[in-house]
């Protein structure tokens, strides 16, 4: 009897597996599980759930061999899915076979980083990489280093962006900060530290779209607060040192109300381990050149369901949040040297959060385009990746590298569209 059970939901993965197709939307049905590494459960966090027409398939199939029992569910809440009155089946008896991180993957996840080989190209080159600098120039910056820098791994730090996480630490002394949307119309970012320290957090969970951000920094270190099962086994498929919760200190500051108060530092969190060293993200311009573009006073970004304005202070960029300076714990605003919007188509996951909202993944591997703040201009560009490995290039319409000023480095990873 027992062999037959295990077949028969062997044979209903393999439906759901087939059925969970990407969309626009996913509506919850049948809750898989959910999985944390390292932190409470977060009820911001994606949960595991497959859209509705699979879940409603498994669950017939099942029915044709077992007992099923009838259950709200109390959690779906997009538009399109089921009023939350109506029933759900649920698969008896509870004894079943749990699923194994890489069936999870295989059943939900619909995503594009997690699933390339990291050498598999998507798009040709359309340029070389930016320039190797000197050994004493650290190479996310461009700007002259300890000889010990550049040979260090990067670490790059998920901070939260909620209202409830201002102002952050660190995001004013990273070397490069990448801004990702994430479910619900927020953002967050990630944080690349490499030649400075700073204390940092709030720390927040991992997403499918930090794997494009490791892929091109060599063998960096990761600070991260958590994940649900699919996430986190995704992760530990990517060349990265964890340096989560259980790896590495952190404490809660208790001026901030959790899950916005987990907060860590720099030279704490780099300890003693190994990695490889990051290759330069960017080309930068000779010290006294001019960059040429369109002269701005301010920049506007749609970040999600927020819109952000750099500002030109004759000197950096300014990072304005709806007509107000966004500060951080050490200055009244985020300031950067440059500003990079690069529109990225965003795909779904496969993975929705407790309130049914679709987990977004950016597509950071291909092409697109973008504009380039630097030096009080804005610079159009066409950005190409042709692989998960591959340094991200930002060229001209002549296909060479547009020149930034050396100093750190803002990405925003905006929708294309």
């Amino acid at each position: 009897m027992r062999v037959a059970w295990a077949i028969v939901v062997l044979g209903a993965v393999g439906v759901v597996a087939l059925l969970v197709l990407p969309g626009p939307t996913s509506s919850p049905s049948t809750e898989l599980g959910i999985g944390g590494v390292g932190e409470a459960p977060d009820p911001t966090a994606p949960v595991l759930l497959p859209s509705r027409r699979a879940g409603d398939l498994a669950g017939r199939a099942l029915a044709a061999v077992t007992p099923t029992t009838v259950s709200p569910d109390p959690t779906t809440t997009t538009a399109d899915a089921p009023a939350p009155s109506r029933p759900v089946l649920v698969p008896e008896p509870p004894s079943a076979p749990p699923l194994s991180d890489p069936e999870l993957v295989e059943l939900l996840y619909r995503g594009q980083l997690g699933r390339l080989d990291p050498d598999e190209e998507v798009v040709p080159p359309v340029a070389d990489p930016p320039p190797a600098l000197a050994d004493d120039v650290a190479p996310l910056t461009g700007i002259a280093s300890d000889p010990a820098v550049p040979e260090r791994p990067a670490l790059v730090v998920k901070i939260d962006n909620s209202v409830a996480a201002r102002p952050q630490a660190g995001l004013i002394e990273a070397d490069v900060v990448y801004e990702e949307l994430v479910e619900g119309g927020t953002t967050r970012f990630a944080a690349v530290f490499h030649s400075t320290a700073a204390p940092v957090g709030p720390v927040r969970s991992f997403r499918s779209t930090d794997i494009g951000i490791l892929g091109s920094l060599g063998e960096p270190m990761l600070s991260w607060s958590g994940a649900n099962r699919v996430f986190a086994a995704l992760l530990r498929e990517q060349p990265v040192i964890d340096r989560g919760t259980s790896q590495a200190p952190y404490w809660r500051d208790r001026t901030r109300r959790a899950p916005h108060d987990l907060m860590t530092d720099v030279d704490s969190l780099r300890g003693e381990l190994g990695g490889v060293a990051p290759a330069p993200l960017f080309a930068y311009r000779a010290p006294g050149t001019t960059a040429v573009g369109a002269v701005v006073e301010a920049f506007d970004v749609v970040a999600g369901s927020s819109t952000v304005t750099w500002r030109w202070n004759g000197a950096q960029w300014e990072r304005w949040l709806g007509g107000t300076p966004h500060p951080t714990t050490v200055g009244p605003v985020i300031t950067t040297d440059n500003v990079i919007v690069q529109r990225v188509p965003y795909l779904p996951s496969g993975l929705v959060d407790g309130a049914g909202s679709v987990v977004p993944e950016a597509a950071m591997v291909g092409t697109g385009t973008a504009t380039i703040l630097t030096g009080g201009v804005a610079i159009e560009a066409t950005w190409t990746r042709p692989t998960l490995r591959s340094v991200t290039t930002f060229t001209d319409a002549g296909g060479e590298h547009i020149e930034l000023t050396p100093g750190r480095t803002w990405v925003h990873l905006a929708v294309a569209g």
